[in-house]
């Protein structure tokens, strides 16, 4: 104590700074951090000011993201929602006071980059915004929701002049990043199509045709003329059917769950969902987003046979005893379809056709159940 009342002497001493200011900076760098109780309190609240949000009830969600900002002051999470709420409730200057907030936590997350876009864009300065989010893919460029809201932006920037090849260059850095995104696909088709390039529009609907789960009518029809006439080299009647498909696919489970992974319809970037700085046991007492989740390799002990399967392009995979004989077999899904084998007393057999699944295609995702007990 003698020493730190030392050391707290010669600083006032040495320096011009007011004693009392002084002391209050150092005080704050000893700041309890927060107890478990306040963490869980402080979750809670994050939980409801997120529920809120998709609610559109944002009056409430900056009531509970202040509250958050208040429990946890040294994570961005509370501040960052705080701004995006803001910002839905069209108060520019309240969301740059709380975005800055966050900022000076973090500023090298990529939400808060995003959302400090968002703040730029509602003051008015594009060009800033976009360049933040140009700075933001450079160094997290598997963030498709800053990618994607980067597009919209810059299509709303050059609505005189749309800018069809940069449109299919985001897009297809997009889909190598998530190549089931059925929006991003069929996004893309149509902008290959502008650019007359036929053959990868083609591929481009290829995938779509293998996301789609038992489609409407009307989407197999039209996925089926554009892809005649793409065949044929019909821009014509591609970009006419392809215009059409698009618009149906919108009603479609697999499309709006894709166009949910690329963010807000707005393009205001979602808020934050994770605290980053939360302790690490605070997982063994709540069940929320913050568990983090391990993994053991049990692959030995389930399969010591070390069976050789040629699988390929693997979009569904499940461990089932299909036939209750004590042993675990695979099924999985593929762009041909769906296949089993059965883990026998020689090994894995493949048991597709035997157990009727050969000519079944146009599988998305597969699941085991005794129907019928």
């Amino acid at each position: 104590m003698r020493r730190y009342a030392n050391n707290l002497f010669i600083l006032f001493y040495h320096s011009s700074t007011p004693p009392i200011l002084l002391l209050c900076i150092l005080l704050s760098c000893t700041t309890t951090p927060p107890d478990r109780t306040t963490w869980v309190e402080a979750i809670s609240h994050k939980n409801l000011g997120l529920a809120y949000m998709y609610r559109n009830d944002f009056d409430s969600a900056v009531e509970a993201f202040e509250t958050v900002a208040r429990l946890i002051p040294h994570d961005p999470l509370g501040n960052a929602n705080l701004a995006a709420a803001h910002l839905k409730r069209q108060e520019p200057e309240d969301a740059r006071t709380a975005v800055d907030k966050a900022l000076h936590l973090d500023a090298t997350d990529p939400v808060v980059r995003a959302i400090e876009a968002d703040v730029y864009e509602a003051e008015g300065e594009i060009d800033r915004a976009m360049a933040i989010l140009e700075e933001v893919l450079e160094t997290h460029p598997g963030e498709i929701a800053v990618r994607y809201k980067y597009l919209k932006l810059l299509q709303r920037v050059r609505r005189t002049d749309p800018p069809v090849t940069e449109t299919v260059t985001q897009l297809s850095r997009i889909i190598e990043t998530s190549p089931d995104n059925l929006a991003v696909l069929a996004e893309l088709g149509e902008a290959q199509i502008l650019l007359g390039q036929s053959q990868e529009a083609l591929y481009t609907y290829n995938a779509v045709d293998t996301l789609l789960i038992v489609p409407e009518e009307n989407i197999r029809t039209y996925l089926e003329a554009t892809r005649s006439a793409l065949t044929v080299e019909d821009e014509q009647a591609a970009r006419r059917n392809a215009g059409i498909l698009s618009n149906l696919l919108k009603v479609d489970p697999t499309y709006r769950q894709s166009r949910d992974a690329l963010g807000d319809p707005s393009q205001q970037h979602p808020p934050l969902y994770r605290f980053k700085n939360a302790p690490g046991d605070l997982a063994h007492t709540m069940a929320e987003s913050l568990i983090e989740m391990r993994y053991l390799d049990v692959t030995e002990e389930v399969f010591p046979e070390q069976p050789t399967i040629d699988m390929g392009d693997v979009r569904d995979l499940n461990l089932v005893d299909f036939n209750l004989d004590g042993r675990l077999d695979i099924a999985w899904v593929d762009a041909a379809g769906i296949h089993l084998h059965a883990n026998d007393a020689s090994g894995m057999a493949d048991v597709t056709s035997a157990a009727g699944l050969a000519n079944i295609s146009g599988i998305r995702r597969s699941a085991f159940a005794d129907i019928d007990n």
